[in-house]
This record gives C-alpha cells, structure tokens and sequence, in this order.
C-alpha cells in the first residue's frame, strides 16, 4: 500500500479496510482522510486549472433559418429556461472532401444560432483576468450574464480549394478568435454565471453546429510537462498578464522545493533538474507581478525511469475538435500512461499561436487533465505545416528554424544534433529508445539517404544500447487507406515503397523494433518486414479514412476512431487498439525470444469450435468468438510472421490449440508439430513424403517440402499445417493464393503416406473488417486469406496414451514462400514456437517445450479447495492441504492466502502479484489508484465519500489484455467543490475463474 503523507497531516492513508472472497467477488478496500489543513481546491472543475468553460463540453442550442430576431428577450440572462432547448456539443467535422469523410455543405442560405451554458465561480475566486476563444464560421456576439462583451464580424472559417499533384483537395481554414475580456470580470457573480454565443453559420445539418467557445480566467495555458528524463523535466504555461514564473514541487503534497525566474512575461518554461528517476512529485506554478500573486492548482508528475517496463499511448491525426477527439482523449487519459506520443496533424485549419488552445490542449489538459501530469511527445504532420489551409509561412523548404515556427514554440522537445530544432529527436525511457522523426508527407519533404536527418537518424540508432527502438512519425512506410497510392515526389516510386525501403533496409543492424505512424484515418498492423513491426495508428479523431488499395503485408484494418496502447517488458510488447468507448478493437504481441519456460500448464476449458459453413463471404463464421483462456504462450516473432498468442486448453476427452494475433505473409505457412505420449514419432521429416508433387494423389505437400527439418528433444507423430482462413477442416489438397505448392491444410500423422488424423474439428479465421476481396490487378497481390485466429480441437484418443494431467511436447515455426521443388525443401522463416530453431543452411533443428494438460477443477485430492492441477503449476502438494500447501496458506506472505490468490488469478508464491489497490495523492487533481489486473478477468471499482456501506460503482474493466506488464492505473478526479473529507474504494473481481 503505497502512503502519501505530508508533515502538515495534508492526507493519511488507511491500509486494507476489507479483504476477502463475499459471494462471488473478491473484493480489496482501501480509503483515505483528507485532514483539516488541506487546502480547498476545486479539483477537476473549474477552476483548478482556470477552465470555466471547455471545448467539448454541452450547451443549450437553438439553431433556426437565417433571421435576425431572438428566440426571447432574456435568452441571455441568467434566470432564462432553456430547457426545451436541444443539448448539444458544439462541432464539426471540416476536413478535406475524401469520399470517406463528412463534408459540411455550404448552403447559400445561412442559420443563425443561439447557444448559452453555465459555469460556477467559487467564493473568494481570484479571477484576475478573461480570456474567450471561439471557433466560429461566419462572426458572432458574445453575452456574458446578459451583458454584450464581445462582436467579432470577421470570418472565422474560411473555405478553399487547395491544388496538389495527388488531386485538389478542400480545406477550411480555421481562425480562432482570441479577446481578452477582463474589463467585464466585474460582470461574474458567486454561484451560476451564462456565457451566450450567437452567430451565423452555412452548415445545413441542424445538429451541426460551428460555433464553440472556451473561456478561461488567469493560465491561458498549461501549465503542462514536457521533455521528461529520469533526473529531469519542463513544466510550461502560459499567463494572460505578464509575471514572474514560479515552480514550487516535492515528493510529497507539501512541495517544499522552489525554482524562480523573476523576470516578468505571458510565456513560462522552467526546468526541474536534479530530480530522482521513476519517483512521484507534486507541484504548482505561480508568479507575482505589481497587483500581487496568482498560482495554478496541484498536480504531480513522474520522472522516466533509468530501465525496466514502460507503457506508452500512441496517437494521431486528432485536432479537428470533433466529439471523437474529446472521447478519444477520455480514454488516453484513463490508460494512464508513462507517456503520449502523436504521429502528426496535430491541428487540422491551420497550426499557429491560436489553435493549440482549442485543438490540443482544450482536449488533453483542459478536458481530462492528462498534461498536468504526463508528458507529451509530437511530430509534425503536413497539415501542422498547414499543407492544406491556414499561414503557408509555417512551411519553409531550406531553414529548419523557420520551418513549422509555431510547432517549435508551443512545444519544448529534445533538439537534434543537425539542425539544433524539434523537428526530428530522440529520448529514453526505461528500456526504450524512442525516435521522432520528420515526415510530414513527399510533398513538402523528400526522406531519403541523402538526408541530414537520415545521417542523423544512423547514427542515433547505432550509439542507442536500450533493448526497445520505437520509431514515430506521421507519414507512414506502409498503409492501404486514402493515401496508400501517392507518389507526391512525383518520382514514379509510391511514397510509402521508398520509405520502407529506406527504414526496414536488411542490410543495417540498428533496424528499429516497432515503427509507429499516423497520415491514414483508421488503425492498420501488418506482418513484419526483415524484423520491424509497423502499425497505423491514425484514428485520434478526424474523419475516417477507408479501405482503398490493401498493402501485401497487411494484417488488419479498422476504420474507426482509437489510441494505440503499448507496454514492454523484458523481451516483450503487447499492442493493443483501443476504441472511443474503452473497447479494445484488436490486440498483437512482439515477443523477441523463444519461450522461457520448459514445461507450460494448460487451462481445463472446452472452447467451442464451430463446424457451420462460413457465412460472411468471406471464409469466417458471422459471431464467431475465440474463446480460449489461461496465460498465452509466447513464441518468438521472425523476419516475416509472428506466431501471435498461443493457448493450450483441454477437457476430459479432447486437446484445444489456440493462435491468436497470427501474422504471416501471403505466401508463408504455420506449421505446428506435436509428441503424443508413446509413439514412435519422427527425428526427421527427411524421407517421409513420397517425394512427388502431387496434391490430386498422396497430397499435403507442405509437407513432403520440408526435407530440410530435423527435431531436437522431441519426436512428433502429427503435424498441422495452418494459416489460411478458408482452410476450415483438413484438406490434403489445398493451395495458398501466392504460393504455388499446394501445402494442404489439416491435421497429418507423421506416416508414411501423411494419414488424415479423424476427429479433429479446425476453425481459421479473420475478424479484420476489411473487404478482402481486393483483386490481384488492383495492388499486385493476391485476395487476402491470412487467418488471424486458429482454433484446433483434437480429440486425446488420437494422441497415444495422452491423459488430463499428463505431458506433451509440441513446437510450431513458419515455412515462407521459397521452396525446391527438386529437393523438396522450404526456406524457413527464424520465427518459433519452441525452445529454439537452429539453423545451419536450408537445414533446420526444432527443440520443443512441455505442456502439462490439466486436471478437471473438481479434482481435489486433499480436500483443501485448490484444484490439483494449480496447487502442482505453483509447487504447492496436491495431497496435502496443510500450512502454505492449504487453502489459508501464505507462502509468499503478502496477505492474500492462496484461496484469494487462486480467485485473483496471481502467484501464490510471489508477493509481488496480489490483488492490491495502491493509492497516491495527485496534488489538486485527485488520486491515483492502480492495480495487478489478469487477462481474462472482471473488476469493478467502487467509491465513496463515506463508508463502505455508501459505496457507488465508479469505473468497470472488462476485456483486459491479453498480457499486461504494468498495473491498471487511472486516476480519480474527485469532480466537485472541494475534497471530501474521505473517501473510499473497493475493488471488486466480480467472477470467479
């Protein structure tokens, strides 16, 4: 239980309230008291960062036909009732004219709309200053408690057509206007206060409105982290009225430690240094100038750390200020990172001194707060050059320094050693080496080995000793949306060719490990290239881009709005895409070594594998789910597949093998080899098959071509070849659409004459929504039929004398596209599933692992509560429920016995995994919870202000990953007035396994 206590008794802490197994849920309790001299604060309202009203927030709206009357009198004034009146957020989506976007038609005709909402101001509020910003199309009034304060005429969105070599695009130029209006504070009373807008607009749509506004009192900006190091960090804001800059910070709520400049200005950047790596400060900032002092509210940050785990959120092409954006920002915010990194088009109408308020800081710091806390690391897109509307003069071809001016000043980034800019840069992070790059997109930039930035980048690469190199950058070096055709050098090369070319080159030894990007408008993965992950991750809140023109390694594709959620450990990545409603949409896993365990345990369940024809067209099963559980297995990925997640369950009478995330090229196969218990088995493939190609007589192929495989520690008697989604059963006739061998798909005895094994149930597919029916002259490959899902059920009378309870060895790897048909063998890829592939030439040596199948969960020798088949996966004595072996036993002594830790799904003997709730005190901003959470589980968090008897359900998880190295973290605004006197929380897992 973490404690944060401060000298001035600010808060304390109560340890574990409750624990233990109620009903059917294991529950941890845990509160904490806000002492007396806590200072009152309005805690993610208002005015604890100075917000009182947001982008994004709800209004009341009355959108009519062009007409100068009012919809009433009063309508302005406070005591109005507006509730018939339709509650609306204001905003649209004003993108370039794709067939995939929304378009907002211009209609000669305007509508004239009203819009008011109300905001709260506290007693002795220090409002020293107002500033209204607005985002309009055609002029607006402003009203603030039925006074005029502000009549801007002048276009606030400004249509053009835009010619460039892809095509001519439509743009709205965005022009923010920004009025300081603290000559009417006087106006603001204690209590509800309105701000009303009204304006003209041409949109048609009655529910688009392009109207919004956000004003703020004191802090125009900020304050916000940037450029985190594990000693060091910027904090940055900006100030209405000129001042001194003020860091005050400590590793408690008390703060303590001061930095000051006291030289008087509106732009604030000051650097902590001296700092410990990985520890949690609090701060605020503050200044003086001739009236007196004004300070921001309480947050906290955490420096990077030296190595270890790190988990990062990945975004891109956001700032359009849609409902998506604000939705997407929501969940970045619950992940609760290390760090946010963004791939670009970071401002969609124009990048300058005005738009990051409203476009990125309204949704990341104003809105969920997440900057307060958590630095953020940008690229630049073409749009932040403002390729497509807004001040041309950000783009400057031959000087850096004068290149994307606005980019370099909002943000305070690491600078490179070329140009001595923010354009390109890199920093480290526990074990990971991140790379911002700039590649805005061909038409403005040409990123090739000639390059300042490329020379740069080699060498950067090469002197980085982090295990993890992560690259990002706007332009992506592979994709299959709007944008997968350009050729905006006009070199005849496509864009995203040369840039693979250029990044995932063979023949260097610093090739990054995961390339991140953005450009496109949805979420794409593809198979690795010569090693290199890559993902698409453009869906942050603009408009959505479709499927066009799929790319040869594509894996998935979706086209929806999401974040990119990543976390490493040790050899590992687990990558997940994350939707608007907290959904995740898909999940793969970079695992860069073979499995570290010998002997795997396998999970009782009976999967359903269906055995219906497929229904969608396209080889799958409309609703069909994996519905495989335990802990994967992890294989180690190659240069050109992924073996994905892989699970072993059985029941009474059959074995399940499950792949999840499965990444393999069109033309490659999966090839999964198992030892049943008693039979003789196989050392070599060499000299099984009968050495002829021919599928329409002995057939499975794939087979006979793999002359050049031998095994180590292990002597299968069955193989399975796999991979193709329209494969769904066993076929000893089957050819993948790029290869030409016909490999067959199946379950084979290793046999002379490769005998079909009976009973066994398989089920292949893909659950990309993606046409897959994209023709071969079209993109010069083939119809995609990759399955991303396998499912094989095996009934254990076909594997020897194979019992629940008993071992088997099993190994998979991949076989790619080159084969002799002479020699019948296969060019092997270096994935595998396995405890090694070693190889020397064309030949090959598979070593297998162990799985222990399991007992049914009612198998209780000794009586004590814990299945026989966890207590033996754990070490514990199956026939002895005494001391640490029984059901109130501790061995690890953390407080959970093993019944707890059983339920819990954590490691009775490491005290290290345990289902606790830890707490910190995040300054103003409200507390920071986390937990261990275990894929395959339910938790529901609760709180309170009170006791445990008045608790209220606050956040549920559900359909967590796969893998998760770092604790469920989240942050708990503590949205109201003050801080409560105390507050309580409970976490739930609400089933049983």
């Amino acid at each position: 239980m973490n404690a944060c206590c401060s000298p001035q008794g600010l808060a304390r802490f109560i340890s574990v309230v409750s624990t233990g197994w109620t009903g059917r849920c294991l529950l941890v309790a845990v509160m904490f008291v806000v002492g007396p001299s806590t200072a009152v604060a309005q805690v993610a309202g208002k005015e604890s960062h100075d917000t009182l009203i947001n982008m994004g927030e709800i209004w009341r709206v009355r959108k009519v036909p062009f007409q100068l009357e009012k919809p009433a009198r009063d309508w302005t004034e406070r005591g109005f009732n507006d509730s018939s009146w339709e509650r609306l957020i204001p905003g649209v989506d004003l993108h370039h004219s794709h067939a995939a976007l929304q378009d907002a038609q211009v209609h000669v005709v305007p509508s004239r709309v009203f819009m008011r909402t109300t905001f709260q101001v506290g007693a002795g509020s220090r409002i020293r200053s107002l500033r209204l910003r607005v985002e309009h199309e055609l002029g607006f009034k402003a009203y603030l408690n039925g006074r005029v304060i502000a009549d801007h005429p002048a276009f606030g969105m400004v249509r053009q057509k835009l010619t460039l070599s892809s095509g001519v695009e439509e743009e709205i130029k965005v022009h923010v206007a920004e009025i300081d209006i603290s000559a009417h504070r006087t106006l603001l009373t204690e209590g509800e206060n309105v701000l009303a807008l009204e304006g003209s607009q041409r949109l048609g749509n009655t529910r688009e409105v392009s109207l919004a506004g956000l004003l703020s009192a004191n802090f125009s900006r900020g304050p916000f982290i940037q450029n985190s190091t594990p000693t060091s960090t910027v904090i940055v804001w900006r100030t209405d009225l000129p001042c001194s800059s003020i860091v005050e910070f400590g590793e408690g709520p008390g703060l303590g430690r001061r930095v000051e400049d006291i030289d008087a200005k509106t732009d604030h950047a000051i650097t902590l240094e001296g700092l410990r790596p990985d520890t949690l400060y609090h701060y605020r900032v503050a200044g003086y100038d001739e009236v007196g002092r004004i300070e921001s509210g309480r947050a906290f940050f955490r420096t990077f750390k030296e190595s270890g785990p790190v988990r990062f959120v990945f975004t891109a092409d956001t700032g359009q200020n849609t409902v998506a954006q604000f939705s997407n920002a929501r969940i970045m915010a619950d992940l609760m990172p290390d760090l946010v990194i963004h791939g670009g088009d970071i401002i969609y109408g124009g990048f300058d001194d005005q738009t990051p308020d409203t476009r990125i800081f309204a949704q990341y710091h104003r809105h969920t707060g997440q900057m307060w806390h958590t630095p953020f690391y940008f690229t630049i897109g073409n749009h932040d050059i403002n390729c497509c509307g807004g001040n041309t003069a950000e783009w400057n071809p031959t000087n850096m320094l004068l290149n994307a001016p606005s980019f370099q000043a909002t943000f305070h980034h690491p600078r490179n050693s070329v140009t001595g800019t923010e354009h390109f840069y890199s920093f480290d992070h526990g074990d990971a080496h991140f790379v911002g790059l700039y590649n805005p997109w061909f038409e403005v930039y040409d990123f090739h080995r000639g390059t300042e930035q490329y020379r740069w980048l080699t060498n950067d690469l090469a002197m980085s000793k982090k295990p993890w190199k992560i690259l990002f950058f706007h332009s992506p070096m592979m994709h299959s949306g709007a944008h997968s055709q350009a050729d905006r050098n006009r070199n005849f090369i496509l864009d995203q060719a040369e840039l693979a070319q250029l990044l995932s080159d063979p023949s260097v030894p610093w090739a990054p490990d995961l390339v991140l990007c953005g450009h496109e408008h949805n979420y794409e993965r593809f198979v690795p290239t010569n090693g290199v992950h890559t993902v698409v991750s453009g869906g942050g809140g603009a408009g959505l881009y479709s499927f066009v023109r799929r790319h040869p390694n594509s894996a998935q594709f979706y086209s929806v709005n999401h974040c990119l959620s990543v976390e490493l450990s040790g050899d590992t990545a687990a990558i997940q895409s994350v939707g608007t409603n907290g959904v995740i949409i898909d999940q793969f896993v970079i695992n860069r070594s073979p499995p570290r365990r010998v002997v795997y345990d396998a999970s009782w369940n009976s999967p359903q594998i269906e055995s219906v024809p497929a229904d969608d067209g396209d080889g799958n099963i409309q609703g069909q789910a994996f519905d495989f559980v335990g802990d994967p297995i992890l294989g180690r990925h190659g240069k050109f597949s992924n073996p994905g997640f892989f699970y072993v369950n059985n029941d009474s009478t059959h074995l399940y093998l499950g792949f999840a995330g499965v990444m393999i090229p069109d033309d490659a196969t999966l090839f999964l080899f198992l030892e049943s218990p008693g039979s003789a088995g196989r050392q070599t493939l060499e000299g099984l098959g009968d050495g002829v190609i021919n599928p329409l007589a002995e057939g499975v192929d794939g087979l006979d071509c793999l002359e050049n495989l031998d095994f180590q520690g292990f002597r299968p008697d069955v193989a399975l070849v796999l991979g193709d989604e329209r494969a769904d059963g066993t076929l000893r006739s089957y050819r993948r659409p790029r290869l030409d061998l016909d490999t067959g798909q199946g379950a084979f005895r290793l046999v002379p004459g490769l005998p079909s094994i009976p009973g066994v149930k398989i089920q292949q597919y893909n659950r990309s929504p993606q046409t897959n029916t994209v023709p071969v002259w079209m993109n010069g490959a083939s119809e995609e039929q990759n399955a991303d899902y396998i499912e094989v059920g095996i009934p254990l009378s076909e594997l020897g004398t194979l019992k629940p309870g008993g071992e088997f060895k099993l190994g998979a790897l991949v076989g790619l596209r080159g084969f002799d048909q002479s020699q019948q063998t296969r060019v092997l890829d270096s994935t595998v599933l396995g405890m090694g592939l070693a190889s020397s030439g064309l030949r090959s040596v598979l070593s297998p692992i162990t799985i222990r199948l399991s007992t049914a969960p009612t198998l209780d020798a000794d009586a004590d509560g814990l299945p026989d088949s966890w207590e033996i996966s754990f070490g514990l004595r199956a026939d002895s429920g005494a001391g640490d072996d029984g059901a109130s036993g501790d061995p690890d002594l953390d407080g959970a016995n093993n019944v707890a830790e059983l339920v819990a799904g954590t490691d009775p003997r490491d005290a290290a995994s345990a289902l606790k709730l830890s707490l910190d005190l995040a300054g103003d901003r409200g507390v920071r919870l986390s937990f261990p959470a275990r894929p395959g589980r339910s938790y529901l968090l609760q709180a309170g202000d009170g006791s445990l008897d008045r608790l209220e359900p606050y956040r549920r998880f559900v359909n967590e990953a796969r893998l998760r190295f770092t604790p469920m973290t989240l942050l708990d605004p503590l949205r109201g007035a003050r801080l409560p006197a105390q507050r309580t929380y409970r976490l739930l897992l609400e089933e049983k396994p």
